[in-house]
């Protein structure tokens, strides 16, 4: 009797303390999730803050980079409007005033409206003396031009004089020719075998010869 009784004492101790253990087991495991808990906490909070400065150093790249793509696609997209715009005036043989550069040779207006046509027959030439051009019969002549360019003016054309290095004499972006004025009245803008040309002069030729062209030069 006396053993069952210690038996009886040292199972209930060994209940008790298993108890005690799952307990202190239960309250580690609730101290353990609430570290993490705070942990997770903490680094969600950090996460957030890294996340929140990588947004906007992304978003202030991107708004950066996109004003600079928008300055230089605006710019881009003027310079070809302004391009297409002069080069079909020029195809469509409508007038474009030459750039105010000394050198209109050399300026892009110039380069826009010469290359707007071009002729793929024989071309009118100093030892020729006469050519078929588009318009038909060319020819050339040598007088001083200042009468022909003061007539010019006083219809507004202000376009600068100049020789190109061929030899034909220039008012702005276009070759000076003489031609039938009922035809082709003063400032009309011409097809010739040696690129666009403004009407400024006639002569007798245009009588005989309406079609004809005769193209100013140095010849």
């Amino acid at each position: 009797m006396h053993r069952l009784k210690n038996l009886s004492k040292k199972i209930m101790a060994m209940i008790l303390a298993a108890e005690l253990i799952a307990a202190a087991g239960m309250v580690l495991d609730i101290l353990y999730t609430v570290y993490l808990t705070q942990q997770n906490a903490r680094l969600q909070k950090q996460a957030e803050a890294i996340a929140v400065d990588l947004v906007q150093n992304q978003i202030a790249g991107e708004v950066t980079g996109t004003a600079k793509r928008t300055k230089k696609t605006g710019a881009d997209l003027i310079e070809k409007a302004y391009v297409r715009r002069i080069a079909k005036k020029a195809e469509n043989l409508e007038y474009v005033p030459a750039s105010t550069d000394t050198n209109i040779g050399s300026s892009e207006v110039y380069d826009i409206v010469q290359s707007a046509y071009s002729y793929s027959g024989g071309r009118l030439s100093r030892s020729s003396g006469t050519a078929s051009g588009p318009n038909g019969k060319e020819t050339y002549y040598n007088l001083n031009m200042s009468g022909v360019v003061r007539t010019m003016r006083g219809m507004g054309n202000t376009d600068a004089y100049w020789e190109r290095k061929d030899g034909c004499k220039m008012l702005g972006n276009y070759i000076m020719v003489a031609a039938n004025l009922s035809r082709h009245p003063r400032g009309s803008i011409v097809k010739t075998s040696l690129g666009l040309a403004i009407v400024c002069d006639t002569g007798g030729f245009a009588s005989r010869n309406p079609t004809q062209i005769d193209v100013a030069t140095n010849w």
